[in-house]
């Protein structure tokens, strides 16, 4: 399953919605059989790959952008294995 978009309004952050939805959708990933959850997350969203990891996400591989020799913006791809 792959998740195109999570965001939790700035206002509620921090109150456990995400990891309430993130834990249903897991569920609902594991009942239907699949093989994996995965997300992207951008490398300066330190916040959504602290929840993510929290959650049993690991980060698989790491897509950037290379400008005059320095890396710009990008994201982690993390996967959660069921």
């Amino acid at each position: 399953m792959y998740l195109a978009e999570i965001a939790i309004d700035k206002s509620q952050r921090g109150k456990g919605m995400g990891t309430e939805i993130l834990n249903i959708i897991i569920e609902a990933a594991r009942k239907k059989r699949f093989k994996r959850v995965v997300l992207d997350a951008e490398f300066n969203n330190k916040g959504a790959i602290k929840l993510y990891k929290s959650l049993g996400f690991e980060i698989f591989d790491k897509k950037s952008i290379k400008l005059f020799k320095k890396e710009r913006g990008g994201m982690y791809n993390m996967e959660y294995v069921l």
